[in-house]
């Protein structure tokens, strides 16, 4: 699970910052999938994802209240606590250990 979360948290990063590199390995396989012929309509699309990404992708305040919500009106769920509907102990592990900030410099450099 820990390489898995490594390797989504990497796509995001090469999405958020380095577009180039992102839109050459969306250009093979996803693109086609995605039925887009069109490359600058593969940018569109990819940047309408990108901005609304962030690096570290811990949920927003709004997400928590949302899953809550779902819980609630579609799964009959009562829920006290909305963040104990998020496992977070696999992204804040990688944080803690200076994965994500690394990956970042590395980026960068």
């Amino acid at each position: 699970m820990k390489d898995y979360l490594k390797a989504i948290v990497h796509a995001l990063a090469l999405l958020v910052h380095r577009r180039a590199e992102a839109l050459e390995i969306v250009a093979r396989e996803p693109m086609r999938l995605m039925k887009v012929s069109n490359f600058s309509e593969l940018g569109r699309r990819v940047d309408s994802i990108a901005e609304m990404l962030r690096v570290k992708p811990y949920p927003t305040a709004e997400a928590i209240v949302n899953s809550s919500e779902i819980a609630a009106n579609e799964y009959g769920a009562t829920v006290d606590n909305p963040v104990t509907l998020w496992d977070l102990h696999w992204l804040k592990e990688l944080d803690d250990e200076g994965f994500i900030d690394d990956l970042l410099k590395d980026l960068h450099s």
